[in-house]
């Protein structure tokens, strides 16, 4: 006959009380609806379109780089296809000590709000010498201004 005392006691025990809590942190976040995902773009579009023209205005003859690529937002498949942010956000987190910009910052809340996969933290490098780090920066923001014109980011407002 098997006892009920002992390491499968304690199996059941660690099973019923880990159980929930796992199931918790693998639960998806929180996604914002189609209509809010539009009012989060149009705040990131007029936030970023400041924090753009400030930095062309005060680095000009800064020339963009090939060198430097960020990837674009991405869409999750299924219907809505909400739009995910979690590639762009370490490129700007990086960017984020060296501009330390009131503006910069609100972007990056914007861009949070979009976050939809919770990726991995990925560290991005930025050059260490301080033309380089301008270049890296604009070539940042150029890019990302191609992804707010997407055809990904239109389509969300059909």
């Amino acid at each position: 006959m098997v006892s009920h005392t002992g390491s499968a006691r304690l199996a059941l025990f660690l099973f019923c009380c880990l159980g929930p809590f796992l199931s918790c942190r693998t639960a998806p976040t929180y996604t914002p609806e189609p209509y809010d995902q539009r009012g989060i773009i149009e705040e990131l579009k007029i936030s970023f379109k400041e924090l753009l023209d400030n930095y062309l205005q005060d680095e000009k003859g800064v020339p963009k780089s090939s060198q430097y690529e960020m990837p674009c937002f991405t869409a999750d498949p299924r219907p809505p296809h909400y739009l995910d942010s979690s590639a762009i956000l370490p490129y700007f987190r990086a960017i984020q000590p060296i501009l330390n910009n009131q503006t910069l910052d609100v972007v990056i809340e914007h861009l949070d709000k979009l976050e939809f996969q919770r990726a991995p933290k990925t560290n991005v490098s930025v050059p260490t010498d301080q033309f380089e780090q301008k270049r890296f920066i604009l070539t940042i923001l150029k890019q990302f201004s191609n992804c707010l014109n997407s055809d990904l980011v239109s389509k969300l407002f059909q």
